[in-house]
């Protein structure tokens, strides 16, 4: 499977003001992603958010809800979002050429 360049995914985030040129890839499959627990419980959901333009696209979304207030809350989510992020080879800053 072939993996889009890098520069359609900047043209697109060029409008959000969240953005902040900050952009890497890694390359794994969304049932890697489904994989990850964490006190017996799937730490993050795959939605497939393809468009006719880019149909590779897919968002990951943390399944970890802490409530405001609890003790570590920020420490807690951080260390979810770190599992993910190290959880597969280091972030390129080009997406790979394709999926083996």
């Amino acid at each position: 499977m072939l993996l889009p360049g890098s520069e359609p995914l900047k043209a697109s985030k060029g409008n959000d003001a969240r953005y902040n040129c900050y952009l890497r890839f890694i390359a794994t499959r969304a049932g890697d992603v489904r994989k990850l627990k964490g006190d017996g419980k799937r730490l993050f959901f795959v939605y497939d958010s393809g468009t006719v333009e880019n149909t590779l696209h897919a968002d990951i979304c943390q399944n970890v809800y802490v409530e405001r207030g609890a003790r570590n809350r920020k420490t807690r989510l951080m260390d979810c979002a770190g599992q993910l992020r190290y959880s597969f080879e280091k972030p390129l800053p080009a997406p790979p050429k394709a999926l083996i």
